[in-house]
């Protein structure tokens, strides 16, 4: 995810295929670091609410595939790549890097404590799926599911040879847990490569490595949550203290079970099987895909519309947060909420630019509403509400109150 967000974590197998990562939906799940807007509340009381604007990305590194194959073969002849078991206070985690980008990584994280752990969820074995995660108590949208360290951090590309120098290092505990995650690979593929293909999430970029093709995030727990068309959570990845977390992008009701795409949202029923059946080797029965023929058919024109939508939003063009520009945030968001599955980043656009507008209109309900979904969605994206609980507490104490016509921002 995404990202992220799906699991899109995938390294070389035997045959040194190269394999990258598709979008896990509107963001790769995954997702990486976001940047929040600081809270309204860190401002002066006499001071203005500002409405606060989407959170951002930062880029990426893109590598064409001559590039993936350079990347490949740095971390096959590179005498200097190296695991360190650093994480304190336990070394639960194996961190695959390099040495000058790991000493001041190691600097950068040593006056972070570790974090804390978070655990609304169980294990509980499911027909047809082996085992799944499930909520032990409802949990409100944007609200915190789990929160982990990853067994292993390493880069997405990475030869058998590098792989297997992982597991001969790691400590034994690390081990077994990494040994006890399903592997869904055809017996050619080496156990260990097999379980990293089939439970490692995408987590972008890390410092001083963006030309080793990204990093992925191998969980204890956060790897066992099934896949969904329909997902009801959203994996988001917290670089400064190296760890994952699970949030809920849709309410979820106790004993229900947690899911993400292992997908981009985009795809049409075919495309989404197709896929699943060649990576993963299952064929999904989520809600979506039981849908009638006709249901399904309508359910794809609908995905398709929203990832126009979607191109818009990550490109920065966005509709007029104005008065005359309502009728169309309006469509939209009727869109977001009749779609089966979640697009967060899109929301925290979309409610934020109606917040804005109702603002400026004077009306307290809709503006509580809106700001109250984009201070969700933000919280799924970033972690953080990123200044909309101000909002929702005092909209008529926002810098547009009023004002009846903003243009965009």
């Amino acid at each position: 995810m995404r990202s992220g967000d799906g699991r899109n974590f995938e390294t070389l197998d035997v045959e040194a295929r190269i394999v990258g990562s598709e979008p896990s939906g509107l963001v790769a799940a995954a997702q990486p670091t976001l940047t929040a807007v600081p809270a309204a509340s860190e401002t002066s009381s006499s001071s203005p609410v500002v409405i606060p604007s989407p959170p951002t990305y930062p880029p990426e590194t893109a590598l064409s595939m001559e590039q993936r194959l350079k990347a490949i073969q740095r971390v096959s002849y590179d005498r200097n790549f190296r695991l360190c078991f650093f994480i304190p206070p336990d070394e639960s985690t194996v961190l695959a890097y390099w040495p000058d980008p790991q000493e001041r990584l190691l600097a950068r994280l040593a006056a972070v404590p570790p974090p804390a752990v978070e655990c609304r969820y169980e294990i509980r074995a499911v027909p047809g799926k082996g085992v799944g995660v499930f909520a032990t108590e409802a949990i409100a949208l944007g609200a915190l599911i789990a929160r982990e360290r990853p067994l292993v951090i390493a880069p997405l590309l990475m030869t058998p040879e590098s792989i297997e120098a992982i597991v001969r290092n790691m400590p034994q505990h690390i081990r077994d847990a990494c040994f006890a995650l399903h592997n869904c690979k055809p017996p050619s593929l080496p156990h260990f490569h097999g379980i990293i293909n089939t439970n490692g999430i995408h987590i972008g970029d890390m410092p001083g490595q963006s030309m080793y093709g990204g990093f992925g995030g191998l969980y204890k727990d956060i790897s066992r949550v099934n896949h969904s068309c329909s997902s009801n959570a959203s994996h988001r990845w917290d670089l400064d203290t190296l760890t994952g977390e699970l949030r809920a992008q849709r309410p979820i009701a106790a004993g229900e079970e947690v899911s993400f795409s292992y997908l981009s949202t985009d795809m049409p029923y075919g495309a989404r099987h197709a896929y699943l059946r060649d990576k993963y080797f299952f064929t999904c029965v989520c809600a979506v895909c039981r849908l009638p023929p006709a249901a399904r058919a309508q359910d794809d024109s609908a995905r398709k519309q929203l990832a126009t939508v979607s191109g818009m939003v990550q490109k920065g063009v966005y509709f007029d947060a104005c008065a005359a520009d309502l009728p169309r945030q309006l469509e939209i968001a009727a869109l977001l909420e009749a779609a089966t599955e979640e697009h967060p980043y899109v929301w925290c656009v979309v409610a934020g630019r109606l917040a804005r507008t109702y603002c400026a209109l004077g009306e307290r309900e809709h503006a509580v509403r809106w700001a109250s979904k984009a201070m969700a969605m933000t919280m799924v994206e970033t972690g953080a509400d990123g200044g909309w609980a101000a909002v929702v507490a005092a909209p008529e104490k926002t810098d547009v109150w009023l004002s009846q016509a903003i243009g965009s921002k």
